[in-house]
């Protein structure tokens, strides 16, 4: 993987690779804006790897949970349910939520957008004892319904204080000392620890991370090598 990024010729090898030892690959996730890489992937990308997939009957699961998480003026998002047509359609699968976009977890709505009937069936079982409440679910449809409030006002200043904290937090930890991957989408940052540490092993490291929470600071994964 050159510089953390996914590569469809090491996905087809993966596979390949599965199958030579016996083991059946079933499902592929993909993360669209990647979390915590921050990458986002053109059209062709996408449609590649569902290629590899489709050729190899594998579901593919895109969680666009930071769909609208962009904080890289020069970077367009690009949905798979904004395709014109899919190289498998029956095993694609696309996930989405309000917990990111939007920052109300409490919501806990998710959406699940499938054409398989046997994956629709289930979830229709499912919904009968995981539904959301009645006054979230119009909450939430009353949201999404201002679409000129959502295109207009909440994501392009989300976008814009996006862009603003990622610009400020790289620049506090560059000077640092810190190296930080670059990324266009999501909230996370990505970064090298390792110049804090007299050796790169598991001992420094989490011996780093109890310094770090001593001093308030929220790591989401302890490992640094």
């Amino acid at each position: 993987m050159e510089n953390f990024a996914l590569k469809e010729e090491d996905l087809k090898s993966l596979i390949k690779q599965y199958l030579d030892d016996g083991q059946r690959v079933r499902v592929f996730v993909l993360l669209h804006p990647h979390n915590p890489l921050g990458h986002v992937y053109s059209t062709e990308q996408l449609r590649n790897i569902m290629k590899i997939c489709a050729q190899y009957k594998i579901h593919i699961v895109i969680d666009e949970i930071y769909a609208f998480s962009i904080h890289d003026r020069s970077t367009h998002f690009n949905s798979v349910l904004g395709m014109e047509s899919l190289p498998d359609p029956q095993r694609t699968h696309v996930l989405w939520g309000f917990s990111k976009d939007f920052s109300i977890p409490g919501f806990r709505i998710g959406v699940i957008h499938s054409t398989n009937p046997w994956v629709l069936s289930c979830l229709r079982t499912l919904s009968h004892y995981h539904s959301s409440p009645p006054l979230t679910q119009h909450a939430a449809a009353s949201l999404l319904s201002d679409v000129e409030w959502c295109d207009d006002f909440y994501v392009p200043t989300n976008k814009n204080k996006l862009a603003a904290a990622y610009k400020k937090a790289c620049e506090y930890l560059e000077a640092s000392g810190v190296k930080v991957h670059k990324t266009v989408a999501g909230i996370f940052l990505w970064v090298n620890m390792q110049a804090f540490l007299d050796e790169c092993n598991e001992e420094n490291e989490m011996g780093w991370c109890v310094f770090a929470a001593r001093q308030e600071v929220i790591l989401c994964s302890p490992r640094m090598v």
